[in-house]
This record gives structure tokens, sequence and C-alpha cells, in this order.
């Protein structure tokens, strides 16, 4: 049976700009389990209701700021519209998954999902049997040891692209607020920020308040979260900040302001309110109580 009559099936797209919230809305009101994104008519990943889970909730983003080509999977794996049922079940049972777009002449025109072809009994109970029972066992059937390390390597990479890019716009935003062009200024300045607010609260918070930062940042953070110090202080961030970058004291006092305040854009409203929460007096005007969240854009 040709999957001809999957054309436009449960499929839903989006382009790569559009946002995880996008997303979850179009899941929700389509019934479905997963968006397709294109862009120019070109399918250039997928994102499932999993990824929002697990990339952006899990995470503590905010699923507006977030744009779907940050999180979306990139080595999509597709058949055409002239393939069978069985060779679509052979094709999710090698690669792992449980969804494959279909395309027609190179374009996208439709979506065959496991769930459809049980739903449609398209396929014997051995069929989809076949699929389902590695997956729960953890991997792919039929995998040599060569495909395991490389879908490994896939998806780590795909980790440390997100990883890169939500370091990235929190430089940005970092940039636009100071006025500071240099790079490694940028991030010494981020550095020392946090590193001094990881050392003032309890371990456990700090854990809690790096696990919402960029990952990229979490190797140079966790030996800081010994404290509470209460040696630390605003007046002694700006201390250090302005010894290591040169800057009068005024100016790193100043730049200590503007580095939460890129903070507050980047993670969630309940992590600054618990952060906050742990601080002196002295040091919760660096994260003020009402300050509008996410004013990053």
């Amino acid at each position: 049976m040709p999957l001809d009559n999957y054309r436009k099936a449960r499929m839903v797209v989006l382009h790569p700009r559009d946002s995880a919230y996008e997303a979850a809305r179009a899941m929700h009101d389509n019934r479905v389990g997963a968006v397709l994104i294109s862009e120019a008519q070109t399918l250039l990943g997928i994102v499932t209701d999993r990824d929002l889970a697990l990339e952006v909730v899990a995470q503590g983003h905010d699923p507006r700021e977030v744009a779907l080509r940050d999180i979306m999977a990139t080595d999509v794996t597709t058949i055409g519209v002239d393939a069978s049922v069985d060779e679509a079940l052979s094709r999710m049972r090698e690669r792992g998954t449980r969804r494959l777009p279909v395309l027609s002449n190179g374009h996208l025109v439709g979506l065959v999902t496991l769930d459809d072809i049980i739903t449609r009994r398209d396929a014997s109970l051995e069929g989809i049997a076949s699929v389902v029972e590695p997956q729960i066992a953890g991997s792919p059937s039929n995998e040599t040891p060569a495909q395991i390390e490389a879908r490994s390597m896939r998806a780590a990479e795909r980790r440390r692209a997100r990883s890169d890019t939500t370091y990235g716009r929190l430089l940005h935003t970092l940039e636009r607020q100071t006025g500071m062009k240099d790079r490694s200024r940028l991030e010494q300045s981020l550095l020392v920020v946090l590193r001094g607010l990881c050392q003032r609260v309890r371990k456990s918070e700090a854990e809690a308040f790096i696990a919402q930062l960029p990952s990229k940042l979490h190797g140079n953070l966790i030996p800081y979260a010994t404290g509470p110090n209460r040696t630390v202080t605003t007046d002694a961030i700006a201390s250090e900040l302005s010894l290591e970058l040169g800057l009068d004291t005024d100016t790193g006092a100043e730049l200590v302001y503007s580095v939460c305040e890129a903070i507050t854009d980047h993670v969630s409203a309940g992590e600054i309110y618990s952060l906050r929460g742990e601080l002196p007096r002295s040091m919760k005007e660096l994260f003020p109580a009402g300050a509008p969240m996410r004013r990053a854009a």
C-alpha cells in the first residue's frame, strides 16, 4: 500500500523563526505530537512535543522567545510518497523514529506517523511491534555500532549548537545593554558577576540557578557553588569587575547591574524570584522586585 493516502495527513508546517509557543499551540489545536519546520519549500527539521518539554520547559526558557530553529532536529529521515507502508515501517525501525515526512519530487506533501498507521490498521501487529519494541528497549534494531555512535554524535552536536545559540543570545543582550563590543570583555563581565552570585547563595540554589544558564557556562560556575559566602557583596563584585577590566569604580558598578539585567532576560522569572530571595537586602536591588521580566527580544 503506497503512502499516497498520507498526503497532508496530520501535517503542521511552521517557519524556523516561529516560536516554541506557536509550535505548542499548533500541536494542541491540531492534536499532533510534532511540527515540521520548512522554509522556501525546503524541509529543515522537526520539533516534537518531547523537544518542547526537555529543551524549553525543563530548561526554564520562555517559549515565546525560543525560535524553532534553535531546538529542531535537523537529521530528519524522509520517505517518498511512492513507498509502501511496509517500507515506512522498515525505515522507522532502522532510524528509531515514529514519524517520517513524505516527499514528492523533493517537496513536502505529508507526514506518516506510527500512530496513523496503527489507527488506519495499515500494518500487521508484528510490523508495528518491530518498530515499537526496539525503541522501548532504548535503541533502534539493526543498527551497527558505527550507526549508533553516529546517531549519538548527531544528538551531541545538536545539543552543542543549541547551547552555543543560547549563550550567543545572552551575550548579544549584554552587548545591547552596555554598548560593549569586545566579546572577551563581555564574557569576562558575565563570568565575574555570575561567580559572585553563585558564591553568595546556598549551594542548592546556586546549582538550580546554574542549570538555567547556557550549558557553556556550567563548567566555569559549578566550582563556585559553595556558598553562602557572606563576604560577597555588590561592591565586592563591582571591585573585581573594575580590576579585571580596568574600569573606574562607578563604571564597574553600573556594569554589574547591566549583567544582572541581561541574566533576568534569560532565566525564568521563578528562578530569579528564588535567587533574589536568598540574597541579602543590600543585593536584592540587583534584581528589583516587580521589575518586568523577559525584556530581551
